[in-house]
């Protein structure tokens, strides 16, 4: 009875357990265990625990979403081993037990509130990680909206394919990425399938869709991406968000499907949504050579400001893409909008290449042959080039503008190796020696833009970076193979771990390594040979020798960056660490 008595006197004297106080709930205060903690498994304890690490206590949270991860994977075990156990009895009309409806009930509530509290962290590391290189949504007004009432909010479609593409940079939520965007996708439809009026296109539809193509063409659901790109492309071309800027000539079925825009910043927002989709299907038409569905001459919006202007609401002045092709000062054009224009190069002469048909037949005239490849020659002498402000340096070190530059480049080498598949045999000497020249030197700068951004997180690049990685790796491959050359190999070993890191992160990078080897069989082995065999070389040196090879080494590197290593973390520092350096290689 003492025994008892002892007892009680603890229980009652004991405060509730955290899990009831959070809750609510009657605590029974038993040891170890209460009956609440028991029946749902949490861990039971009372009070805060003494002597606790202040590093201890920053990481609670981290430890928190842990345990609540593992208690719903238990729950969600629980639940398929009873409806594994019913399917084996075979008894279709038999009802679950209380204690199988509550597991389900709890999983659901708890796997729903855990998605909650991931959505509202995600969409801050979305405007850290991808709106900088994805600038389609106003950051402050969509922050604003999201603590408005519930119908005010932004609709979860949207908000869950933001996050999909956030998840890959978070540690705690990078696993929640496929179910984001599942639940993405299934929103969204169900929302286009309740309501298939044409009045009633939303902005936030196609910002959806267009999210959605990115993420699918980032982790290799390449079908998908275009698909969605199209999808995106219709909602924006109904929205009339193509002739933003132009008369209202009433000749459109839903000319005020989105009414007239409240102010400057919600017009942009309008602009920039056009010209991401534009991008999305003219990198569509690039990389299958197929017809795009936007027509330029179309085209009556103007090209977006830069991502400071539009996140300050500092109205500016631009121009559209027709004025902008033959405009002899660009000082006015951000980095978003000369991507714009290198790309639209870029495609209108793949698009003149492809219709050249080669006359190469037994039949076909002297003059005739003679007149395509001079053709083909004039299309290759004009090269695109960045404006003066925007090149690095001493242009700005953000994702946006390191990629206005990288794809600049890359245009001018997709260019030049579509005009040698077409007429490669029957180009002039001097003319293959001066596109290799003009490949070569694009390359070049694209290895030395990475190696000056090599430590940045991976997270920050452009999605579309990994395609530029590619194509100067397949130059330098290609040189290298033919000519040997120590330089060249060192920089196509970058190149490829280059790709080889991206694809920790996505799987386009993996399709595009395995292009490569590929279109150019044995290169990564022979890499790997050349690799041990100059190994074995310094082994086999004295220690006089293995000075003078590598000072020779350094001396053929005088003129480029040091190479920092890739960083995998959070931090992002946009200062270069040699300036300098580039300055005089570029």
């Amino acid at each position: 009875m003492a025994d008892l008595g002892t007892a009680d006197t603890r229980s009652s004297g004991r405060m509730a357990c955290a899990f009831c106080r959070k809750r609510k709930l009657r605590c029974d205060r038993q040891l170890p265990k209460c009956e609440s903690c028991q029946r749902f498994e949490y861990e039971c304890e009372y009070g805060p625990r003494k002597g606790l690490a202040r590093k201890e206590q920053k990481s609670s949270p981290v430890r928190r979403l842990e345990d609540r991860l593992g208690r719903l994977e238990r729950l969600l075990s629980q639940t398929k081993n009873r409806q594994a156990s019913e399917e084996e009895k075979r008894c279709p009309a038999s009802e679950p037990s209380g204690t199988g409806k509550d597991a389900v009930v709890e999983w659901d509530a708890e796997l729903s509130l855990f998605i909650a509290n991931a959505v509202r962290e995600l969409e801050h590391v979305y405007f850290v990680y991808v709106h900088p290189s994805l600038s389609i949504i106003h950051p402050s007004r969509y922050l604003l909206l999201v603590n408005l009432d519930e119908h005010l909010q932004p609709p979860d479609f949207l908000r869950h394919a933001m996050c999909a593409l956030a998840a890959p940079a978070s540690s705690i939520y990078s696993s929640l990425r496929e179910t984001l965007y599942q639940s993405a996708r299934k929103l969204l439809q169900d929302f286009e399938l309740n309501d298939q009026s044409l009045d009633k296109v939303t902005l936030p539809q196609a910002q959806t869709w267009l999210l959605i193509s990115t993420y699918e063409m980032l982790h290799g659901f390449i079908q998908r991406s275009l698909m969605s790109t199209s999808r995106a492309v219709r909602l924006v071309q109904m929205m009339r968000l193509h002739r933003v800027d132009a008369p209202n000539l009433n000749r459109d079925p839903i000319p005020d499907a989105l009414g007239v825009p409240k102010d400057w910043t919600e017009t942009e927002e309008r602009r920039r949504l056009f010209w991401a989709t534009f991008l999305m299907d003219r990198y569509a038409g690039i990389s299958m050579g197929w017809p795009t569905l936007i027509d330029s001459r179309d085209i009556r919006t103007f090209l977006p400001v830069s991502n400071e202007a539009y996140e300050n609401s500092t109205e500016l002045v631009t121009m559209f893409l027709s004025d902008s092709k033959n405009a002899q000062d660009a000082y006015s054009l951000s980095s978003f909008a000369a991507t714009i224009l290198s790309v639209e190069c870029c495609y209108s002469r793949i698009q003149e290449l492809q219709r050249l048909e080669p006359l190469m037949g037994p039949t076909a005239l002297h003059s005739d042959i003679w007149t395509r490849v001079s053709q083909i020659e004039s299309l290759l002498e004009s090269t695109f080039h960045i404006p003066p402000h925007l090149s690095v340096p001493p242009g700005k070190l953000d994702p946006s503008t390191i990629f206005a530059n990288m794809g600049s480049r890359a245009a001018n080498i997709v260019v030049h190796q579509v005009a040698m598949i077409q007429a490669g045999k029957v180009l002039s000497v001097e003319c293959l020696q001066r596109s290799g020249a003009q490949c070569m030197e694009a390359a070049n700068a694209i290895a030395q833009l990475m190696k000056l951004t090599s430590h940045w997180d991976l997270h920050m690049f452009h999605p579309s970076t990994t395609f530029c990685l590619y194509a100067a790796a397949s130059v330098y491959g290609g040189t290298w193979i033919t000519e040997p050359d120590i330089l060249k190999e060192d920089t196509l070993r970058f190149l490829i771990e280059a790709l080889q890191k991206f694809c920790k992160i996505t799987k386009l990078s993996e399709i595009l390594l395995e292009a490569i080897e590929e279109e150019l069989p044995g290169l990564l082995d022979q890499l790997k040979g050349s690799q041990t065999a100059a190994i074995g070389l310094q082994m086999t040196m004295n220690d006089s020798q293995v000075q003078a090879h590598l000072s020779a080494r350094d001396f053929r590197h005088t003129e480029t960056i040091d190479v920092l290593p890739f960083d995998d973390g959070t931090d992002w520092n946009m200062e270069d660490p040699d300036t300098a350096s580039v300055a005089r290689f570029l």
